[in-house]
């Protein structure tokens, strides 16, 4: 459902045809998309309604991708919660981690405000928005230092965290091993939310090499940039 309401926000600010960019695997037929976001579900329409540009201020692409995922994890916080699934709200909180984790680094080094960092986090994660705010006042490498530390975030290399090339693969990376332990699980929902995401990681994996190709990277940098997967 986030997907297709992303693709149609940015279609249509773009001017660029939906035809093959909705898919109906949603909750809300792909159709529905098409129509007047105003009549989707409350929890579509309210996102959409909150990105109606004027005519002094056009929403750009990143206003999109930052008031849709706003949206999504605030849904996945309140899931997990009605839920009441132990590792759904630990899947959750480990998602709002890496999201805030990899917002806070990218913002440090582009040189971005604290009030400007403040507005883009994720409430609902295993450390204090606070405590993102108040290592953000350190250099780059302390920053990285200081999260890492995190406990939520079990220890992830510090190395790793700190390379822009690879941040994103070792902060996927550890919500992969999260999810390869709650296969084992042998009742509740944790296999089949391991299973929606290990094929999710496929198609990623699937993107991740045939950009790589079209790119011209060599093998050694397309296998550095490659996800584990869940199987």
């Amino acid at each position: 459902d986030y997907a297709n309401l992303r693709a149609t926000l940015k279609g249509r600010s773009l001017g660029v045809p939906l035809e093959r960019m909705l898919v109906n695997l949603g909750t809300v037929p792909a159709e529905e998309f098409t129509g007047p976001l105003e009549q989707l579900p409350r929890f579509l329409s309210q996102v959409a309604v909150s990105l109606a540009s004027d005519e002094e201020h056009a929403v750009t692409v990143e206003e999109i991708d930052a008031t849709v995922e706003h949206a999504e994890f605030a849904d996945l916080i309140e899931t997990a919660r009605a839920s009441k699934s132990g590792a759904l709200k630990e899947l959750a909180g480990l998602m709002v981690d890496a999201a805030n984790t990899r917002t806070a680094i990218r913002a440090r080094r582009r040189g971005r405000s604290a009030s400007e960092l403040a507005a883009t986090l994720f409430p609902g994660g295993s450390f204090g928005l606070d405590t993102i705010e108040s290592a953000y006042t350190l250099s780059v490498a302390e920053l990285v230092d200081a999260i890492a530390a995190m406990p939520g975030l079990g220890g992830v290399d510090v190395a790793s965290l700190a390379d822009p090339s690879t941040l994103d693969v070792v902060l996927d990376n550890l919500i992969a091993r999260f999810l390869r332990s709650a296969r084992a699980m042998q009742f509740g929902p944790e296999p089949v939310i391991a299973y929606v995401m290990a094929r999710e990681a496929e198609v990623i994996a699937v993107r991740t090499l045939l950009i790589g190709r079209l790119a011209g990277l060599d093998r050694e940098v397309l296998r550095s940039r490659l996800r584990e997967l869940y199987v």
